[in-house]
């Protein structure tokens, strides 16, 4: 696959695959241009946390987030998906869509008011749906300097 290959389509097609192996109902979905999408991811308060912190150098451009729930409703940056899963096998980048997309469905499914747990709930629905090692395995590039922090931590 090259350049531009992470369609709205397919992206829509992955959701329902997603959805059917959850025995869901489809949430919305939309695309948003890049601009929109970080501006509306900045407001979250995790994201708010890692941008104080400052893991990333040039957070707009290295923080490899490119869908989000909320009010029901998924937001998702086809621009973000292409820059940062560019590289990788479509295998790696199917596995890696539909773990980010069971993630968000997870969340609308079933939403818990304490935010830890509730990313883990949101985990445990991605889990069922996507090949976690091949979603692993993709994380611990595009995340990595989030990873490089945690270890750094650990010392």
């Amino acid at each position: 696959m090259a350049g531009e290959y992470i369609t709205e389509e397919y992206i829509k097609k992955l959701l329902v695959e997603v959805c059917n192996s959850l025995n869901c109902k489809v949430p919305k979905i939309y695309f948003l241009a890049d601009e929109f999408f970080i501006g509306a991811l900045c407001k979250l308060p995790i994201v708010k946390e890692i941008m104080e912190y400052g893991v990333y150098k040039n957070f707009y451009a290295e923080y490899a987030s490119f869908a989000a729930m909320g009010q029901g409703v998924i937001i998702f940056s086809l621009d973000r998906a292409n820059k940062f899963l560019k590289g990788f096998s479509e295998y790696q980048i199917q596995e890696y869509l539909k773990y980010v997309l069971g993630h968000e469905v997870g969340h609308i499914i079933d939403w818990h008011d304490d935010p830890l747990k509730n990313e883990e709930l949101a985990n445990s629905y991605a889990k069922k749906v996507a090949d976690v090692d091949a979603y692993e395995q993709v994380s611990r590039v595009i995340w990595g300097p989030i990873y490089d922090e945690l270890e750094k931590g650990g010392d």
